[in-house]
């Protein structure tokens, strides 16, 4: 076993037990772990339709009622938990391949050393920990599916590019486009916001892969799942009571239905901006998601696709919890942002050698005011000197006619 994978197991283990001994030592089966947990045990024993849709469209829990079959205990959710996050970071950091790099690839990732940073950055970051240790959320699916659309969609995470590599990626001619649709369907059932987020990883591989026929239906697909979850199946089997509260509470200023939310956010696009001003705490959300990376995710704004639709909602609510540090809203960030930032090192490291070179060419423009004719490549000083030159050649070629 490499060290990167004690690593992580370690971290896993750290992730898993601290939450184990909140839950066994002060039986905090409440909240959303005690909410799904009683969800979950009904769909072991029954199959009431109704409550798949309560408050969201949770498809999965039909496969864990199934797995509460063999082990009904929410040691059995908050393992997944912990265990799916963990391994989110092992495909985004490039720890695992599909052919063990035995076949010559194009795409290659970095070596070992960048590879444990990247890992520690990962698990570092606080919407990881949060989400490994704090209740238990379905928004654990979607990181896991996510590093895999982008495992399967880019196959490279390289900081260096590719030059001193030990281990490789997939052979790109392994890259299955219905794994990749598959993996986005699977996103829409975890949750009916990730659905928004499915429609911009098609929008994401149209222009990243070119796959233009299975972007396209990934787009199709994830809208018309939204409309159906959000505007019939969950006020439906909710009795119109929580769907409403839920949009007037967040978005009600914004309209009344979906129809009036989007076209009023298409029609007034500077309220996402006026929005994230109106609230100081917005803009700690930002520095919060952005700032452990420097910033540089910014950089990547292509790998960032998937992650605005949750980082719209969440600046656009006027529901706090939204976005509060301390929620699991923050989940549908995690690999987006930190796929962008691995995408976005090399030109941070190509911008700021441009800005040193400027800098260092603006202390040469300002050494050379300073010191009149001296300059830094010495023509200031050819040029000054010219005429005393042309002087003295004159001087002496008088000086040849008089004798």
């Amino acid at each position: 076993m490499s060290k990167l994978s004690v690593l992580c197991l370690i971290f896993f283990f750290v992730f898993l037990f601290g939450s184990l001994f909140k839950y066994l030592s002060f039986h905090t089966n409440f909240f959303d772990l005690g909410f799904y947990n009683w969800i979950i045990y009904i769909f072991a024993t029954d199959f009431p339709i109704k409550f798949l849709f309560v408050p969201h469209a949770h498809i999965f829990s039909l496969l864990y009622g199934f797995l509460y079959k063999f082990l009904p205990s929410p040691v059995l959710l908050i393992t997944s938990q912990a265990l799916a996050i963990v391994g989110a970071g092992l495909l985004v950091s490039g720890r695992w391949t599909v052919d063990g790099g035995q076949k010559p690839n194009r795409l290659q990732t970095t070596d070992y050393r960048l590879q444990t940073i990247l890992i520690i950055l990962y698990l570092l970051y606080f919407p990881v920990w949060y989400n490994c240790l704090f209740d238990f959320h379905f928004e654990h699916l979607f990181v896991l599916f996510c590093a895999i659309f982008y495992w399967l969609v880019i196959g490279q995470w390289s900081v260096d590019g590719g030059q001193n590599n030990r281990l490789q990626t997939t052979d790109y001619r392994l890259l299955s486009k219905t794994l990749v649709f598959l993996i986005c369907l699977l996103c829409c059932l975890v949750k009916e916001v990730f659905a928004l987020s499915a429609i911009m990883m098609g929008v994401y591989v149209i222009i990243r892969r070119r796959w233009l026929v299975c972007g396209s239906l990934i787009v199709v697909f994830s809208l018309l799942y939204f409309i159906f979850i959000e505007c019939y199946a969950v006020p439906y089997f909710t009795v119109g009571k929580e769907a409403p509260a839920i949009w007037h509470n967040a978005f009600g200023y914004l309209g009344s239905n979906m129809k009036e939310v989007f076209l009023n956010l298409l029609t007034h696009p500077w309220l996402l901006i006026t929005e994230t001003l109106s609230d100081w705490r917005k803009l700690l959300y930002i520095i919060a998601i952005f700032g452990p990376f420097l910033f540089i995710p910014l950089l990547a704004p292509l790998e960032l696709l998937p992650a605005l639709p949750q980082l719209f909602i969440s600046l656009l609510s006027h529901k706090d919890n939204f976005y509060a540090l301390s929620s699991q809203y923050t989940a549908g960030l995690i690999v987006p942002v930190f796929v962008a930032f691995i995408k976005g090192l090399p030109r941070a490291g190509r911008l700021w050698t441009v800005v040193k070179d400027l800098d260092s060419g603006q202390s040469s423009i300002v050494s050379g005011q300073r010191f009149g004719k001296w300059s830094m490549d010495g023509r200031q000083k050819k040029i000054d000197y010219q005429p005393q030159t042309i002087e003295k050649k004159e001087g002496v070629k008088n000086g040849e006619e008089q004798v």
